[in-house]
């Protein structure tokens, strides 16, 4: 798969921070952008297409039941928020 540019600047810092994750791993009928299944971190990039409704209302039951999985989900909003300074430095160290 091809992945967006954001999406390319969080692979090339988790691989920076030496943090192991899975690209697009399914997850019922949902895939999560980066996991970390062995922590249970979810990070999630989202775009412009995030602001739609319908887009709005999935990324909630994704996160739901991301949630009742015991899993922590993290989104980031692209381009409002810097990918390098949000979540993956910080949240995750």
């Amino acid at each position: 798969f091809v992945r967006s540019y954001p999406e390319s600047i969080a692979s090339r810092i988790l691989e920076e921070l030496n943090i192991t994750y899975i690209g697009e791993l399914k997850f019922h009928k949902y895939f999560i952008d980066f996991a970390i299944p062995d922590c249970k971190i979810a990070i999630e990039i989202d775009g412009q297409q995030h602001m739609e409704e319908s887009r709005k209302q999935s990324d909630r039951k994704k996160d739901a039941l991301l949630i009742e999985q015991n899993w922590t989900v993290y989104r980031i909003k692209w381009p409002s928020e810097n990918v390098r300074k949000k979540s993956l430095k910080y949240l995750l160290l």
